[in-house]
């Protein structure tokens, strides 16, 4: 269901909607689902955006990888601390175990910088195979396995090769059959085939000085990344496995910490688990707050950073907020009151003689809010910790403040 509140936070994003653009996705509590989106799948037939466009995910793709690993874990096929060279002899190096390579922990070099070393370039076709060779002719780990979190796609690489040699399947065919059909996620694959005809894919794009120019994305390899799927697919998804324990694992928990396939921080004092992605014009990010919901950002121009975004959204569904900053509030500086009220399930300004306008969060108990006034075109309000003040600030007034006012 598309939503006015979630539509107003793309319009700044996403400048030019005949552009390529994004979609962002709201997932309550229950599992219901808002969306909104601006711009362009695919600017060359002027296909926009829509709910079912899909989406190549990138490193979103990870945490689907971990659950895949996590299914053999509970079946007693794989034990985390198993070398993975007992799954792939050729492994170079013995002493990595599956639960290091999960977290980012094993020492191993990332696989597309060593690719780039090598003189490749990223819009090649990139296979599994070749991504293989790399690794087997590494003769050194940049840090003792266990040692230090360090970021490194060849893990997932691995893992994606693991589950398809205990399982005797391709990784799309073993996630197809143990979370994509069961949660009805159709429109959710694994695409290990630069080939493969996608249908309602998004293409990929990046600014330059006269418009815009295409991304070439050759991927012929999963399980760190070319997982694609649509905002709705991924709504499914988080509500089905965000409040899942297992996510977080029983070590390194923190506030930088990565678990199983998703970095473990916090939202406004909530445990957040969230994950972005960045492969060609591709920018995506799942933040899941358990029991609380979760934000889906998806879109196709390398010049979006989806974290702030998907933070936004987030900012419009935590509980309670909403009730307890709406009320009247008072500036004796001003001798004047303005009202803070629900609407649509978030919160609207309301000024005498301006009328009702949406403010769209910015931040923890922060709030923008869009005027006519093209030389103070944003109001920036800031509540405090206990609800009562309202600081009030525009281009040309700043520090006002109202505060709570009870007739």
């Amino acid at each position: 269901m598309a939503t006015d509140r979630l539509g107003e936070l793309l319009e700044n994003v996403v400048p030019d909607p005949r552009g390529p653009g994004v979609v962002v996705g709201l997932v309550g509590p229950d599992g219901s689902l808002e969306t909104a989106a601006r711009g362009m799948a695919v600017l060359e037939h002027d296909v926009p955006i829509a709910d079912d466009t899909v989406f190549h995910l990138a490193s979103l793709s990870k945490q689907f990888t971990a659950e895949a690993v996590q299914v053999l874990v509970r079946e007693g096929a794989v034990g985390v601390d198993d070398p993975i060279a007992d799954y792939l002899p050729w492994m170079p190096f013995k002493e990595v175990s599956v639960d290091q390579l999960i977290r980012h922990r094993s020492g191993l070099r990332d696989q597309w910088e060593l690719v780039e070393a090598a003189g490749g370039r990223m819009e090649d076709v990139i296979t599994t195979a070749d991504l293989i060779e790399l690794i087997r002719r590494q003769t050194a780990l940049q840090d003792e396995p266990g040692a230090r979190y360090a970021y490194s796609n060849t893990n997932y690489t691995l893992l994606g090769l693991l589950i398809e040699t205990v399982t005797g399947e391709r990784l799309d065919t073993f996630c197809r059959k143990q979370f994509f059909e069961p949660l009805g996620m159709d429109d959710t694959r694994f695409v290990d085939n630069h080939r493969a005809v996608v249908r309602r894919r998004a293409s990929s794009y990046q600014r330059i000085a006269d418009g815009y120019e295409r991304i070439v994305l050759s991927y012929g390899t999963a399980g760190a990344t070319s997982l694609h799927s649509t905002v709705t697919d991924l709504a499914r998804w988080a509500a089905a496995v965000s409040s899942r324990e297992s996510w977080r694992g029983t070590t390194y928990t923190g506030s930088d910490s990565y678990g199983w396939g998703v970095h473990i921080g916090e939202h406004a004092g909530h445990l957040k688990l969230w994950h972005a992605g960045a492969d060609a014009g591709f920018r995506t990010h799942l933040a899941m707050v358990p029991g609380i919901g979760s934000a889906v950002v998806l879109g196709n121009f390398a010049e979006l950073d989806p974290d702030p975004l998907a933070d936004r959204v987030l900012g419009l569904i935590e509980p309670g907020r909403a009730e307890q900053l709406a009320g009247t509030y008072y500036c004796d500086e001003l001798t004047a009151v303005v009202r803070v009220v629900l609407d649509e399930g978030g919160l609207a300004l309301e000024r005498p003689r301006y009328g009702r306008r949406t403010m769209t969060p910015a931040g923890e108990r922060r709030f923008t809010v869009r005027t006519d006034d093209a030389e103070s075109p944003e109001i920036a309000l800031t509540f405090d910790q206990a609800g009562v003040e309202l600081g009030y600030s525009t281009e040309g007034v700043r520090g006002l403040v109202f505060r709570r006012f009870e007739a």
